[in-house]
């Protein structure tokens, strides 16, 4: 590692975000300390979680995503000179080439009054980082009449949820889809940030999916709220689906979700949608009923499914969750003073859940007067089987 970073040098911020050049080295040499400067570069400002590297001849230039560059920068470090004729790019959409003028720091390309880059067909060459991609893509550059192709990939290396909770959604679902999320968080309810409103109650969560339809990996990941004293009436999820939104889920290695004060493990509200596959493992709870009727938690929350809600709320079914494979252990929420739990798998207290199993080995527990997949107490479900080993168990 001290070898690394010693051939690692910054050239520049932009932001909070820097410039990596890595100079005459394996490929691979720099995978660990690229991942350490992406989780480190995260903050609230949105700091880019992709980069884009661009490979010629075993050699490699990192470029943090939605910044620039000047190409002569990426040349210099692959080992390419001279004077450059024309290039092109694969998917300008991805990234893109452009001649440009530049500002009067020397370095940077000119933007106008409106803030777009003023391009000058006798300018410098710059690169542009657009979004994130999962294919390899390729730049091609002509210097002095030969064509030399530089491929072009993008790192999305694994993000530990310790760095801080993550909310998904138009603005940066494409810097997630694909993404695996790993680590451990173990910390009181009222510690995860605060989601939208809902009636009188709010939710928090540490992976919250924003009306936007994404592909996740969660490998090893251990998301664990513990009830404090300053939750009040917020429900606290460690996965929340929101406006809709779908979540396309694969289990690796052994995971850990357990939600408090009347959250789900997973909650998939009505309009959203789950499905669930991969050959790992997850043990998810629900959270229990608050201490007092006045924390609107009376029901619990499903392990995957439903959370809790007030007795007034128009919530009558929970989205569609969908198991294709893996090892699930779930077990729903357990009642305040009695007054019934939810579902292991489905809905809470008042709530039908809908859900379909096609595949994996699934163990599903109810809380108090609740089905072990369907509805929590005093509700129905809408269960589909059609494969796997799936073993469920009501509570009275």
């Amino acid at each position: 590692m001290k070898k690394i970073r010693e051939m690692l040098r910054w050239i520049g911020m932009a932001g909070a975000a820097a410039v990596m050049l890595i100079s005459q080295m394996p490929v691979t040499a720099v995978a660990e300390e690229i991942a350490k400067q992406q989780a480190a570069a995260v903050s609230d400002e949105g700091i880019s979680l992709y980069t884009v590297e661009f490979t010629y001849d075993n050699k490699q230039y990192v470029l943090p995503g939605d910044s620039e560059v000047a190409l002569s920068e990426i040349l210099d470090t692959v080992g390419l000179t001279g004077e450059v004729s024309a290039v092109e790019v694969s998917d300008e959409s991805l990234f893109s080439a452009k001649r440009c003028k530049i500002s009067a720091d020397g370095n940077t390309p000119e933007k106008d009054e409106d803030g777009k880059w003023v391009e000058d067909e006798n300018g410098a060459w710059f690169v542009f980082a657009h979004q994130a991609f999962n294919t390899e893509e390729w730049m091609t550059v002509t210097i002095g009449g030969v064509v030399y192709e530089i491929t072009v990939t993008d790192d999305q290396s694994d993000y530990n949820i310790s760095s801080g909770s993550i909310t998904i959604n138009s603005g940066n679902v494409s810097a997630w889809n694909g993404r695996t999320i790993t680590g451990s968080v173990n910390q009181g309810g009222d510690s995860f940030p605060q989601g939208v409103s809902d009636e009188a109650t709010y939710y928090r969560s540490a992976i919250c999916i924003d009306g936007v339809s994404v592909n996740l990996t969660i490998r090893d990941l251990s998301i664990v709220a513990t009830f404090d004293n300053h939750v009040g009436a917020y429900k606290v999820s460690p996965i929340l689906l929101l406006n809709g939104a779908t979540l396309n889920l694969t289990l690796e290695g052994s995971n850990t979700l357990t939600a408090c004060v009347g959250g789900a493990g997973i909650c998939v509200p009505d309009g959203c949608a789950l499905n669930i596959g991969g050959n790992g493992s997850l043990v998810a709870k629900g959270g229990d009923g608050g201490a007092s009727e006045q924390l609107y938690h009376c029901f619990g929350g499903a392990a995957i499914g439903a959370e809790d809600k007030p007795l007034s709320s128009a919530l009558n079914k929970t989205g569609s969750i969908t198991i294709n494979g893996g090892t699930i252990n779930a077990t729903g929420g357990a009642a305040f003073s009695n007054r019934g739990g939810s579902a292991g798998i489905g809905g809470s207290g008042y709530v039908d859940g809908v859900v379909t199993i096609n595949g994996g080995n699934v163990t599903a527990e109810g809380g108090d007067y609740a089905a072990g997949i369907g509805g929590g107490i005093a509700a129905g479900g809408h269960v589909t089987i059609n494969g796997g080993t799936v073993k469920a168990i009501a509570n009275t």
